[in-house]
């Protein structure tokens, strides 16, 4: 049963000099400290098709 793995990635808005942007977000602990893995997605939230798409992509 252990480890456990669990991917799970979720959407992150966000602000920079007062725009607004999303990020994809991982966290995975690797025996006491998590590591915070992010990735750029745009200025606008993508469809549900495309989020699954950046989704499989992001966690190979």
């Amino acid at each position: 049963m252990w480890p456990l793995t669990i991917d799970m990635v979720f959407i992150e808005k966000f602000t920079t000099k007062g725009k607004l942007y999303f990020r994809l977000v991982h966290t995975v602990r690797k025996g006491n400290t998590y590591i915070h893995k992010t990735k750029y997605i745009g200025k606008q939230r993508p469809s549900r098709a495309r989020l699954t798409h950046l989704k499989k992509k992001f966690l190979k």
